[in-house]
């Protein structure tokens, strides 16, 4: 009887150490953004379109960021949270557009861009 115990016990912890090594990833993505402060509160997200594709080869990024961040914010959180020499910012404000939800109508949030250069020979990797 002892011994079934012991193998089940076994069983969970093996899926314990599995369950934590696939979180390990999660992990360091918030090991990441705790240390670059409020840089990930700052940049939003990536913004992958055909344009911010092909400038990425002049190594420019493109960043949806919080409407309220400033240009020198910006360059601190993006240098910060990945670890770059940031040499530019350029930003874009968009208005939302109106909408119609069947009878009902709306609008889209407004957003702002960010344009990021790096230095010389420096990329971001996003895998």
């Amino acid at each position: 009887m002892a011994g079934i115990i012991d193998k089940i016990k076994k069983s969970q912890v093996k899926d314990k150490k599995d369950k934590l090594a696939d979180k390990s990833d999660k992990d360091s993505r918030k090991s990441r953004s705790k240390k670059a402060g409020r840089a990930h509160e700052l940049v939003l997200d990536v913004l992958e379109t055909e344009k911010s594709s092909n400038i990425r080869a002049l190594g420019k990024y493109t960043f949806l960021v919080k409407r309220t961040a400033r240009k020198s914010e910006i360059a601190k959180a993006v240098s910060e949270y990945f670890g770059v020499n940031v040499v530019g910012v350029n930003v874009i404000k968009g208005q939302g557009k109106r909408v119609r939800f069947g009878g009902q109508e709306g609008k889209r949030k407004n957003f702002k861009k960010a344009m990021v250069t790096l230095g010389q020979g420096e990329s971001i990797n996003f895998k």
